[in-house]
């Protein structure tokens, strides 16, 4: 049986080994720190993607634009262009696992965060 190794448990190194369970590939998570300590869980800003939850007319275009700009163009494109369009259903199988986003009436909260025009940071 093939196995893998994952080195971190915040957000991406347990995401992955989610993933892979539910492909049946055994895995252990290494980390120097449990999940709660994680940086994912202790950082202050929280997970951008283009939901439109609050009226904010946001597009994958331009959490595109917003993204290359922060990272001085310096980024990869297809890259960006991958994960900005990726993020709105990654989020809301975040959401599905159970991540405790903010909410206001069900709906997940979003505010400005990092240089972003529009609202699209949910945080928990």
């Amino acid at each position: 049986m093939q196995s893998v190794n994952i080195i971190g448990a915040g957000l991406a190194g347990l995401s992955t080994a989610i993933t892979l369970a539910e492909q049946n590939v055994s895995c252990r998570l290494i980390s120097l720190q449990p999940s709660e300590r994680a940086q994912s869980v202790l950082a202050e800003g929280g997970i951008n993607a283009s939901l439109n939850t609050m009226g904010e007319e946001d597009t994958t275009e331009y959490h595109f634009q917003d993204t290359m700009k922060g990272g001085v163009y310096l980024a990869d494109p297809n890259a960006v262009d991958a994960l900005t369009k990726g993020a709105p259903q990654i989020l809301q199988w975040l959401e599905g696992l159970g991540v405790p986003f903010h909410k206001k009436n069900g709906v997940i909260m979003l505010r400005n965060f990092g240089g972003q025009k529009k609202k699209r940071t949910a945080y928990a």
